[in-house]
């Protein structure tokens, strides 16, 4: 039985999920860095790209920022 959390996910679906496009996130695998943070973890299978869902779910934590206000979102989120 698979659980939500051991789905793999390739670029075209992967990406809605941290709110990006399949071209950025497959241009982050060779940069290392989506939107200067670490670019997420990813699977590889012969020449087959995929990310879990959990390893996406972590990159949103761990890099995701919590905005009141745009001003918040340009100078790195509200202050804690």
């Amino acid at each position: 039985m698979t659980t939500e959390n051991q789905k793999l996910h390739d670029d075209s679906t992967a990406a809605p999920i941290i709110g990006t496009t399949p071209a950025t996130l497959r241009k982050s695998r060779t940069t290392g860095e989506l939107w200067g943070c670490p670019a997420p973890q990813f699977l590889k299978f012969g020449r087959t790209v995929r990310y879990r869902a959990e390893d996406l779910e972590r990159w949103k934590r761990e890099n995701g920022k919590v905005c009141t206000s745009t001003a918040d979102a340009r100078f790195g989120g509200a202050s804690a």
